[in-house]
Order: C-alpha cells, then sequence, then structure tokens
C-alpha cells in the first residue's frame, strides 16, 4: 500500500494537494490524478485531472501550472498536439468566440 493519499484520520493529503474551484464545485489536485500536459506551441497546455475512470482537460494560467511543476506533480511533454486535445481546445475557444 502507498504511503501517499488521504489520512481519514487527519484529514490532510500525505502529498501535495492543489485546490481548483471549477464552476460546480471545488476538485483537489494531487500526484495521483493529475498530468501537466505541456506542448511546444504553448496555448495547448493544460492539467489533465484524472479522478477515478474519468480525464477532464483544465486550462490554467502559466503561473498555476508552474507551481504544479515546482511540487513535482506528474508531466508529460509532447512536441506535437494530440487530436482529442487539438479538437478540445478548438472546441473551448468557439465558445470564447460565441460568447463575445
Amino acid at each position: 500500500m502507498s504511503n501517499y493519499g488521504y489520512n481519514s484520520e487527519s484529514g490532510k493529503y500525505l502529498m501535495p494537494a492543489y485546490e481548483v474551484q471549477t464552476e460546480d464545485d471545488t476538485i483537489t489536485l494531487t500526484w495521483l490524478n493529475t498530468i501537466v500536459r505541456t506542448f511546444i506551441e504553448e496555448e495547448y497546455n493544460h492539467v489533465e485531472y484524472r479522478p477515478e475512470d474519468s480525464v477532464y482537460g483544465l486550462r490554467m494560467s502559466a503561473d498555476t501550472m508552474n507551481e504544479l511543476l515546482e511540487m513535482d506533480y506528474p508531466y508529460r511533454f509532447d512536441p506535437i498536439v494530440d487530436e482529442s486535445t487539438a479538437k478540445w481546445i478548438g472546441n473551448i475557444l468557439i465558445k470564447e468566440i460565441e460568447l463575445d
């Protein structure tokens, strides 16, 4: 069994935990459920939040992503943007244009 995780007795995480407020909820990013994704084209940089069997992309500021990297969060560098990331970012940009 891992030494990392949530200690229910103390109510604390045994690893870095970073809370993020979403539209609906507050989520806790940990080493176990988060991957910082970076690309040559920085506008595609994001965080993958992986609770249980799901994957959610979170766009965050460069400062926040750097903070996660400084806390040794897992990361993945891809020189070329994968198709699913390109579509996801494209959909976000389209929604932002529609709102303007």
